[in-house]
């Protein structure tokens, strides 16, 4: 038989095992087995073929088997099993289980688990506490009461264990059995009353109550019950509850108060009310080990430590009974359930062999192989629910070792393995911390097992140094110290003595950084400044002392962390914008850009105005220019802006730039001429002057910008021989030279106009040039020319009218015979109107030409005037003798009615006039508004008036006084010559009245 290893040694147990090699084999086993039975052949069992040489070894941990193992791998028994002792003496569960494991070392080391199922035997039958029973009931007791009995107890599990109780005799169904499974695997039972009871007829009764399993063979056992009838007490205390139920944490003190049982006698007095409290008969030794009931209060107490390990659940009978004669106790049923508490940390134990050692220091070569079976870890923890759950973890591996699940059938079972990768140059030793924390709910509840191995790896010299990262990135603020430390770069050479002795240099750093030798400390050499050189990149070179020289290296990159040291500034020096005039409000009219070197919330810019501005706004955020109201050119050209852009720092670092806002010119504005003026526009020249003869230089101004103010000339009429020019700077001479003949007043209309590419705008003045067959050489003005030849620009303009009259009167026949056409086919028409709708009369008033309104005839006398018969106009009698010195008109006036109301009244007068006024002249049509019927006769009136004073003014042109003329031109005078009418003229006071009546 193989030696067995001392149990106490199990914990750091070496072995050599191949984690593929592990093999699991179940055995089941009935207890009552000899010592020495063969329970199995490990190596057929397993599968294994092993040589004459193999080893042996039964890992039990630190719990004893009764099992051994021989040198030729027969697994045999060390005593007779018996499942009701020992392990699972105490398990109520069915199954009874061995674990082992045994280490065959053939020569490389197998771990073989195995499990042994210790079946149960029908070898123990039930059995009663006691074998006789008294029991005591009121003759008053109802059908359907229940008396608690005690239980029996089977050593056995599972079929072999009680499964039935019966009685021997009911006495003709007088009595009955309730059995009840409890919620702690056993079961309860109750004497039940099916009829009543008469003392006077029997005052007792011997009952057997009997247990039997369902084993093979079946297994029974008895217990006498006595029944004694009592006298009726007058009542039986009765419990408040008929069940009680409370869960009591295992970590509960000695005399935790758990229940306080009451139980009530309506019995006033004496000792039928005087109620004592104890456990029913039925409560097994287990209940009474670990609690007591206070026979008066009723308290249920612990006596004892509860483990909810060992038992989780208590089910026990309490009676309460009085002190009165012939006293029936009542009972109720109580139920603790031991809840859990964190009282046990998870346990871990490692099984090791084969492997240097030195305590807890294992040492293994960094040539070992991946998969390398180090040791068998085995966890576990007594509590239940989460507190016996747990997590393990393994730190300190650096990835090279690893814990593997054996079995699923078994998950806290782990394989301790290497892993690749470990290299003695790399990592030389590991302390490995195994942890394994439990689940309890609360935090500080949990409980943690460490165990610490530490793993030594011996050397081989087959290393390059090499860097703990392949590249780095450092940070440091710009305008640093020169020496400033950045930081440590660190490489690693795992070689011993001279082969890992480290120096370091940089390559590339162009002189900003400089490198430690030995320490690896990277320091600046100057200062930094972060928009010069955002980052800097360079090499660190790590080589070791050992021949031939290993080295390696890294990059590493410095990022210069911002300052807020730079001011914004704009991408322009200034800025130049337009907008048209005349544009609405919030219309776009530029964008000024600014940047900032510095990053983040230091180059985060806003844009701002300095000062408030009515006219401009300006966005935050863009810079976008927009307008706050509508702009004129002619009032501003330009606006002047100073924008202030700041970044987002602390503090906030600001600059400034000014921007013309200039206003874009729209042809808004005619050209105005201010010289000649109104006052000063009439020039005589000698008729003899030649071509190209100056007159008089034009001089226009227009507010527009560009083209829109451009000025051009033109002569739009009144040359009639085209006699005259203008040139482009508006130089008025003449184009040919003059005759004699064209004596006379020239009225020339001078065009001036824009040179807008569209819409152009234009405006017209006059200037009067009267050619003079005088002698002198130079353009004079009125005054001038009166002063040296007493004349005045009405003498030509009458000689110019009689040339004129001359010329034109066959044209004029024409206009008069086409007149006298359109006059008769108005008068048919009138006609042929009044023959097809008659009120039309009434709504047409033609005013009667000037000779019928002044004809001669019968007139009535009126305070000393004469009115004619057929109209409203009233005539003095000095005029009526004398029609034919009124003017004849070349007027033709028409009423035109626009409502059918009375015959003056609401209607508008229109007046078509032709190319003369009432005398000789041009003059505009009047319009007027007639509200009464006074006021045809001050029409006529007026017209009257206005033909005598013409006349007057006629003859009496011819003898002005040359000294009225004032010398600045022909203000004074009309288009004829005349001297200007007096503001009480008739002529005004005609046009006075239409304009008051419009």
């Amino acid at each position: 038989m193989a030696k067995m290893i001392p149990a106490a040694f199990y914990i750091f147990i070496f072995l050599f095992c191949n984690s593929s090699n592990a093999q699991k084999i179940v055995y089941d086993l009935f207890e009552e087995l000899p010592i020495g039975h063969k329970v199995g052949d490990i190596v057929d069992d397993a599968g294994f073929v092993v040589s004459s040489s193999a080893e042996f070894s039964l890992l039990g941990g630190d719990i004893e088997v009764p099992f051994e193992i021989t040198s030729d791998g027969d697994l045999l028994t060390t005593e007779v099993l018996d499942r009701e002792v020992g392990m699972c003496s105490e398990n109520l569960a069915d199954v009874c289980q061995y674990e082992i494991r045994i280490l065959i070392s053939d020569p490389g080391p197998n771990v073989v688990r195995v499990t042994i199922n210790l079946n149960d035997t029908n070898d123990n039958e039930p059995v009663f506490p006691e074998s006789r029973y008294q029991l005591e009931v009121s003759e008053s007791a109802s059908i359907g009461t229940t008396i608690p009995m005690e239980s029996a107890v089977d050593a056995d599990v599972g079929v072999n264990g009680i499964h039935n109780y019966t009685l021997d005799n009911t006495f003709n169904n007088m009595f009955g059995i309730i059995v009840t499974d409890t919620v702690d695997g056993a079961k309860t039972i109750h004497l039940e009353i099916l009829q009543p009871l008469d003392r006077e007829n029997k005052d007792r009764y011997t009952l057997v109550l009997r247990a039997s399993d369902d084993g093979n063979p079946k297994r029974e056992g008895t217990a006498t019950v006595d029944l004694i009838i009592k006298d009726a007490n007058d009542n039986s205390p009765v419990f408040t509850e008929a069940e009680y139920r409370k869960a009591v944490p295992e970590d509960v003190i000695i005399g935790y108060e758990i229940l306080n049982l009451h139980a009530e006698d309506i019995d006033e007095r004496g000792l039928n009310s005087e109620i004592e409290y104890t456990f029913g008969k039925s409560v097994t030794g287990l209940v009474r080990q670990h609690f007591e009931v206070d026979p008066v209060q009723g308290i249920l107490r612990t006596i004892a430590n509860l483990d909810h390990e060992s038992n989780d659940i208590f089910v026990m009978i309490i009676q309460a009974k009085d002190k009165g004669d012939n006293s029936i106790p009542g009972f109720t049923t109580v139920t603790i359930d031991i809840t859990d508490v964190n009282d046990n940390p998870p346990i871990i134990s490692i099984i090791y062999s084969g492997i240097e050692r030195v305590d807890n220091v294992i040492t293994i070569d960094e040539s070992i192989s991946p998969g390398f079976f180090i040791g068998l870890l085995l966890a576990s923890d007594a509590d239940s629910g989460n507190n016996g759950k747990f997590d393990i973890s393994f730190q300190g591996t650096y990835g090279h070792f690893n814990l593997i699940v054996q079995d699923p059938s078994a998950p806290n079972e782990f394989q301790f393995t290497a892993g690749s990768g470990i290299d003695r140059e790399k990592i030389p030793e590991y302390n490995i911390t195994i942890n394994a924390t439990d689940k309890a709910e609360e935090a500080e509840d949990r409980k943690t097992t460490v165990v610490q191995v530490k793993i030594v790896v011996r050397d081989v010299n087959d290393q390059t140094p090499y860097f703990t990262s392949p590249e780095y990135k450092f940070m440091m603020p710009e305008h640093n110290e020169p020496g400033y430390s950045v930081e440590t770069v660190l490489a690693i050479d795992e070689d011993e003595g001279p082969n890992s002795e480290i120096i370091y240099s940089l390559e590339e750093a162009d002189g900003y950084f400089q490198i430690d030798p030995v320490s690896g400390e990277i320091t600046a050499l100057m200062s930094i400044d972060r928009e010069s050189s955002a980052s800097l990149d360079f090499y660190v070179t790590a080589c070791d002392k050992g021949e031939p020289q290993l080295c390696n290296k890294t990059v590493v990159e410095v990022v210069i962390i911002d300052k807020n040291d730079k001011t914004p500034y704009f991408l322009a020096s200034s800025y130049s914008f337009e907008i048209d005039e005349n544009k609405g409000v919030d219309t776009f009219i530029g964008e000024v850009t600014a940047t900032d070197e510095d990053i983040g919330v230091n180059g985060e810019l806003k844009y701002s105005l300095s000062g408030s501005s009515d006219d401009f706004t300006i966005r935050e955020r863009t810079g976008r220019i927009y307008s706050k109201r509508s702009f004129d050119r002619e009032r501003s050209r330009k606006y002047k802006l100073t924008i202030v852009v700041s970044d987002s720092g602390i503090p906030a670092k600001t600059s400034s730039v000014s921007a013309d806002i200039i206003i874009r010119d729209i042809n808004d504005n005619a050209p105005m001429v201010i010289y000649p003026t109104s006052t000063n526009r009439t020039f005589f020249i000698p008729s003899a002057a030649s071509s190209n003869f100056w007159i008089v230089d034009v001089t226009a101004v227009d507010p527009d910008d560009g083209r829109n103010g451009v000025i051009e000339y033109s002569i739009k009429g009144g040359d009639k021989y085209d006699a005259f020019q203008i040139l482009s700077n508006g130089t008025v001479m003449t184009k040919q030279r003059l005759s004699k003949d064209w004596e006379g007043v020239y009225d020339l209309k001078i065009n001036v106009s824009d040179k807008a590419n569209v819409e152009k705008k234009s405006s017209v003045t006059t200037l009067t040039i009267v050619v003079a067959n005088k002698d002198f050489s130079e353009p004079l003005g009125p005054a001038a020319f009166f002063d040296r030849f007493n004349l005045t620009v009405k003498h030509y303009r009458a000689l110019t009218h009689n040339n004129d009259d001359e010329a034109s009167w066959p044209f004029i026949v024409v206009i008069a015979l086409a007149g006298v056409a359109v006059i008769l086919f108005i008068i048919f028409c009138v006609l042929l109107a009044r023959c097809h709708k008659k009120d039309k009369m009434e709504h047409t008033y033609k005013v009667p030409k000037e000779e019928e309104l002044f004809q001669a005839g019968k007139v009535a006398d009126i305070d000393g005037c004469k009115k004619h018969p057929n109209s409203q106009i009233t005539v003095s009698a000095a005029h009526e003798t004398n029609p034919s010195s009124y003017a004849q008109s070349k007027n033709i006036m028409k009423w035109k009615m626009h409502s059918p109301d009375t015959r003056l009244g609401n209607k508008q007068m229109m007046t078509f006039s032709s190319n003369s006024d009432l005398n000789t002249g041009s003059n505009p049509s009047l319009a007027s508004t007639r509200n009464t019927h006074e006021a045809d006769a001050e029409v006529q009136r007026l017209l009257y008036k206005l033909k005598i004073n013409d006349a007057d003014s006629m003859s009496s042109n011819s003898e002005m006084d040359p000294s009225s003329d004032s010398g600045h031109g022909d203000s004074e005078h009309d288009a004829y010559g005349r001297h200007e009418i007096g503001r009480n003229h008739p002529r005004n006071a005609l046009k006075n009245y239409f304009v008051l009546r419009q």
